[in-house]
């Protein structure tokens, strides 16, 4: 009875390190996939030409050095003339809530056109067709587009948001270490864009395809969207005011500037514990970037990045590979009947003919969207040059 136990304790760590084993191999090899399958499309989508002459690296190295400086500098003079001007201190100092704010409108939009860009890539690319017959999982054929769109979401940050929060840093005077904490951070906040942008680019490829299915519904929401654009540009000009003088009226503007930034600063709270887990927090004329809220916020950011990546990873198994494999432009209708020929004069059949020919290459219409463009454009000159002559 003893020798049958000790040979069962035996077998059991055994398989317990095959299994471990076997696990960590699949790993392996599946990383070494999405390496491959993700270095195969960055090849392909992005010039890494320049690579294969020392000369050409050389320079593409100093210009984008050069252009990360000039982007600091030009950051950093509007900072200072802010601060100088004291806008939006009585003390002279800019506060956390403009990074904010600035930082928060540049995710809107890096949000807004990773998700339209991830639509094309995931969904309706054309390497879909080669890819999908590849022997590797859809599940990771999905991560190497997500990591591709990672080294994008990277790079457009070094254009502008991380020469920002540098110039800020320089404005501030904070220690050296801070430069290498933000590199650190925009690391996670990349990822965050990109995560979030897949889950969004999920439903929005059901609202491109009923767009493309129906194109009237795709006109009259461009038209809608202009009419929109139209009306904010009014509504923006109705609040100027009817005598402009700033210097006159510098108390009442520089309390409604304090008023906005304490409503952001309460509505958005998420958006400045982040903002603050990269800058820190001010108090009075210093920065401490450190603080006893960044261990707090550092893990809040984490836990959301792991959440939104089980998110696309679940989701992406049962519906990335049917909504990638079903491209909507090659798709056929079933629901087409055959019709039987019907003869008509032959002035009719030509003129018919032109006018299908021109809609299906976009002439007749192309021609009635500018149309509607350039009067829409005209009649916003119109409406603002009169606003002004009654101003």
């Amino acid at each position: 009875m003893s020798n049958t136990n000790v040979q069962n304790d035996k077998t059991v760590p055994s398989s317990f390190k095959e299994r471990l084993k076997a696990w960590w191999q699949a790993f392996k090899q599946a990383m070494s996939s999405l390496k491959t399958l993700t270095a195969m499309q960055l090849k392909e989508k992005m010039d890494m030409k320049f690579l294969r002459s020392t000369k050409a690296t050389i320079f593409k190295t100093v210009y984008f050095v050069l252009q990360f400086v000039v982007v600091t500098a030009v950051c950093y003079l509007l900072l200072y003339a802010c601060k100088l001007l004291s806008i939006f201190s009585l003390v002279g100092e800019v506060p956390v809530s403009v990074i904010a704010i600035v930082f928060g409108f540049m995710l809107l939009l890096s949000i807004i056109f990773t998700t339209l860009g991830l639509v094309k890539s995931l969904y309706i690319a054309k390497d879909n067709a080669v890819l999908l017959t590849l022997p590797a999982k859809p599940s990771l054929i999905f991560l190497s587009k997500l990591c591709v769109y990672y080294v994008y979401e990277l790079r457009k940050n070094f254009i502008f948001l991380i020469p920002f929060f540098f110039a800020y840093g320089i404005l501030k005077a904070l220690p050296v270490w801070y430069y290498a904490w933000a590199l650190v951070l925009f690391v996670f906040v990349s990822i965050l864009t990109v995560l979030i942008s897949a889950l969004l680019s999920m439903p929005s490829l059901f609202v491109y395809r009923i767009c493309r299915k129906y194109k009237v519904l795709q006109y009259t929401l461009m038209v809608a969207a202009i009419a929109l654009l139209s009306w904010g540009v009014v509504s923006l000009i109705a609040l100027i005011p009817d005598d402009i003088d700033i210097l006159s009226n510098w108390g009442t503007i520089f309390w409604d500037i304090q008023d906005f930034l304490k409503s952001f600063t309460q509505n958005f709270a998420l958006l400045m514990s982040l903002t603050e887990l990269i800058v820190g927090i001010s108090t009075g004329r210093t920065n401490v970037v450190i603080t006893r809220h960044t261990l707090p916020n550092l893990s809040i950011l984490i836990g959301l990045i792991v959440v939104l990546f089980v998110l696309c990873f679940l989701l992406s198994q049962p519906l990335f590979y049917s909504m990638a494999s079903k491209s909507f432009e090659h798709t056929k209708r079933e629901n087409d009947k055959p019709r039987p020929n019907k003869k008509a004069p032959i002035l009719l059949s030509a003129v018919k003919k032109e006018w299908f020919v021109a809609l299906r290459n976009k002439t007749i219409v192309s021609l009635v969207i500018q149309s509607c463009n350039i009067s829409l454009s005209v009649f916003n000159y119109i409406i603002i040059y009169f606003y002004i002559l009654t101003k």
